[in-house]
């Protein structure tokens, strides 16, 4: 959940740019690289082809955009009413993500759920297990309108459970890691590949001795940043078993704690980052900095930056590549009358859409923030977004001038290949908010109130997900 305040922030942030309609700067961006030369105006229209009709009720949390896509679903199919509940309105109150959560478990159990439901951060195979949720792929194998290479299936693959999809997230996203170029460069370190909790303490163990400086090891890092990574390793919801009272994760939470200070030592949530060309910071404060993929973010990786070496993806203690789908990962219940318009409706919301021929501020906000400027599932709608936002930051940014040497749109695309890249690196997925929800107070009570043990934590953990994946 902080993960999506401060990304809301740092939109905000960026959003509040000057414009400019540079002529010059517009059309050297505007050109589309080949990778984005398809045939998306018939993935687009092909809706309109099928004759609809019916009603469906769709339940979210906090995905406003999903009214957008059913107001133009209607418009496509007279015949069809889609009513959307947004438990979390703009500007008011609301339910709280608990409450969200235990109403939505009771509705679908007791058949009284909307058809559609926002499945984000929660425990989707338990639902699934229980048989309260369709099976996404028997829709995709009748439907010869859905093209499976179209859309980023290691995603789908990483959210599988007993062979089957149960939710359909319609964007995700993960986190990248920037290194200090100066700290690296004077301790005679290289940066890794990829970087796991083990690799970044002992990397700012290993700079810390060889500089004698003393600097922090990231922006707002707390001892439990990297719960969503590390605690997937250690359950299995197919076949109900857990093992945090094993050495490893001892290890694990005894080293986090050690090393990382806690949140209370922290003068503030610290928000730091690298971006509009600001990386001073890097240069002795910091060793790591944190972001998120985002299509806003793409421009960093055209600036060349003196403090900063290129990202590098954050991986699990065994290698695993995670992502989160922190909204708009939707599900069809099994109580659902119309399966078939539900389906229609959803592989809707995740067709490619056509990005605008300007880079107008409005039009280019409009189109990505229907993604939440994270990654579209949609592989071509990713190439839109990102490209778009990028180049759009590029012509806004007139006061950089330290932008790479060399062809505007061949560096974008470069730069888009790379996200790409990691894109389909993705293979398993973070930990649920359900899931920290349940284990919060035990996580507490050892890194913030040292009221438990390594180990008796571990077993009070291993207590709880044995029930918990019992149930």
């Amino acid at each position: 959940m902080k993960r999506f305040v401060c990304l809301c922030l740092a939109v905000l942030c960026l959003l509040t740019g000057c414009q400019s309609n540079d002529t010059e700067i517009y059309e050297q961006l505007t050109k589309p690289p080949a990778s984005e030369q398809t045939s998306g105006q018939d993935a687009a229209a092909a809706p309109q082809d099928k004759p609809l009709s019916g009603t469906l009720r769709v339940s979210t949390y906090y995905d406003e955009e999903i009214r957008e896509r059913a107001q133009e679903f209607e418009q496509l199919h007279p015949e069809v009413q889609i009513e959307v509940s947004v438990a979390q309105q703009s500007g008011s109150v609301g339910e709280s993500w608990e409450e969200y959560l235990q109403r939505t478990s009771v509705e679908m159990m007791s058949g009284q759920s909307a058809d559609i439901v926002d499945l984000a951060q929660m425990s989707v195979s338990r639902y699934a297990k229980s048989g309260l949720l369709c099976n996404l792929y028997d829709f995709m194998e009748m439907d010869s309108d859905f093209h499976s290479e179209d859309y980023y299936t290691n995603i789908f693959k990483a959210k599988e459970y007993d062979g089957g999809l149960y939710s359909l997230p319609f964007y995700f996203l993960y986190d990248m890691t920037y290194l200090s170029r100066p700290l690296l460069e004077e301790a005679r370190l290289d940066a890794p590949d990829a970087l796991d909790y083990e690799k970044m303490l002992d990397l700012y163990r290993q700079v810390s001795e060889r500089t004698g400086k003393d600097f922090s090891i990231m922006p707002g890092i707390t001892s439990g940043w990297f719960f969503e990574y590390e605690f997937p390793a250690y359950y299995d919801i197919e076949t109900a078993t857990a093992n945090f009272d094993s050495p490893d994760f001892i290890t694990y939470l005894k080293r986090t704690k050690e090393e990382i200070p806690k949140l209370e030592e922290m003068a503030d949530w610290d928000m730091t980052r690298v971006a509009g060309g600001v990386d001073d910071f890097m240069q002795e404060n910091y060793l790591f900095c944190n972001y998120d993929v985002t299509s806003m973010d793409t421009h960093n990786m055209l600036i060349d930056y003196p403090n900063i070496l290129p990202p590098v993806p954050m991986c699990s203690h065994d290698g695993q590549f995670g992502f989160s789908t922190l909204q708009a990962d939707y599900g069809i219940v099994r109580s659902c009358e119309n399966k078939e318009l539900a389906w229609e409706f959803l592989t809707y919301c995740i067709s490619e859409k056509q990005p605008p021929e300007s880079l107008e501020h409005e039009a280019v906000m409009d189109y990505t923030g229907q993604f939440h400027a994270w990654v579209p599932i949609n592989i071509q709608n990713f190439y839109h977004s990102f490209t778009l936002e990028c180049n759009y930051y590029r012509s806004i940014m007139t006061e950089i001038t330290n932008w790479k040497q060399g062809d505007p749109q061949q560096l974008t695309e470069q730069a888009v290949e790379q996200i790409h890249a990691w894109n389909l690196q993705r293979n398993f997925a973070c930990s649920e908010t359900e899931i920290f929800g349940l284990l919060q107070e035990e996580l507490d009570n050892y890194y913030q109130y040292d009221l438990a043990t390594a180990e008796e934590t571990a077993k009070s953990i291993q207590t709880k997900m044995n029930i918990f994946l019992n149930e």
